[in-house]
């Protein structure tokens, strides 16, 4: 008596439910891993420009500011779609081409950047001299929601705080 070798229906279906339930439950997670990252990449892309703009009004001996544009010209009132760091003259908008140090552009639609000020500006010293400024970053699209504050204190140092 000879068995012939395979696998019957039952036995590829059971193994086939299996992977079905491991994948989704993988791919559950992965989504979730990646919107931490994007969150995570855009809180210190800012974390950077703040960083780019104190150190560059320090060691050019003059104003630089950043702030939050659409255009890459000039200054809007939405951070969520990017920023850029220019030397601060007299007017800011629209923002010379040749004084445009940096420009950022926006990491994610998942995640969204409120600041209640539309200009941040270092002076020669490296200090911010109006009130304090908190960016807040949220993403409503995990679980649990991840909510980021950047806190930009009148000495140009920033703090971070995790809200959980």
């Amino acid at each position: 008596m000879s068995h012939d070798a395979g696998f019957t229906l039952l036995e590829l279906l059971i193994t086939l439910a299996i992977i079905a339930i491991l994948l989704s439950l993988t791919t559950m997670g992965l989504q979730s891993f990646f919107l931490k990252n994007q969150h995570t990449a855009s809180v210190n892309q800012l974390l950077n420009a703040l960083s780019f703009a104190r150190h560059s009004a320090i060691t050019r001996h003059m104003p630089v500011s950043l702030c939050p544009t659409i255009d890459k010209k000039t200054c809007h009132n939405e951070w969520n779609q990017g920023y850029m760091v220019f030397l601060y003259r007299t007017s800011i908008n629209p923002v010379n081409a040749k004084d445009i140090l940096a420009v950022y552009s926006r990491t994610t639609d998942t995640l969204n950047i409120t600041n209640s000020r539309a200009l941040i500006t270092f002076q020669a010293n490296g200090q911010s001299p109006a009130s304090n400024s908190t960016f807040i970053f949220s993403t409503s699209h995990t679980e649990p929601a991840i909510t980021t504050k950047i806190i930009l204190n009148n000495s140009g140092r920033v703090t971070l705080d995790y809200i959980k």
